[in-house]
């Protein structure tokens, strides 16, 4: 992104009953966004969708939208809204990071668009720490399968 230049945004809400809307989430995102000045080029919504499905329609999009480096900035209003499972937050965090693309969660403290941001370092060492753990799960299910045998 060039100096001056507007940061282009992608908005991400959602409701898990029917019924519910998301217009106040978006609202309060859009007015975010504009105050750092952002761009929100486009919202993608869920209506009706559990977070603990794997599969959402827009949080698809969202990530196809940000590989194609279509963004610069995901915004979400809360981040267990986006991703119902620290695996899946972490990986995708990691991922936006490897993309140069910032996430923030409008109601939390997650913001990787600041300078010199902790945000990242926190999300950095919670990856650090999944990945131990889950070498652990296989070499205890490793071990578990040599003993049965």
């Amino acid at each position: 992104m060039m100096k001056g230049e507007k940061r282009c945004c992608a908005i991400y809400t959602t409701c898990s009953s029917s019924g519910q809307q998301t217009d106040s989430q978006e609202n309060e995102l859009r007015e975010f966004a504009e105050r750092r000045g952002w761009n929100p080029v486009k919202t993608f919504s869920d209506f009706a969708k559990s977070g603990a499905r794997k599969s959402r329609p827009a949080v698809n999009e969202l990530l196809n939208a940000c590989r194609q480096r279509k963004f610069d900035v995901a915004l979400v209003w809360k981040f267990d809204r986006f991703a119902r499972s620290v695996k899946m937050l972490v990986t995708t965090l990691h991922e936006f990071h490897e993309l140069r693309i910032h996430f923030v969660s409008l109601t939390e403290a997650i913001d990787t668009s600041e300078e010199q941001s902790p945000s990242w370092s926190v999300i950095s060492s919670q990856k650090g720490q999944l990945h131990a753990y889950k070498k652990h799960g296989e070499r205890a299910n490793d071990l578990g399968g040599l003993e049965s045998n």
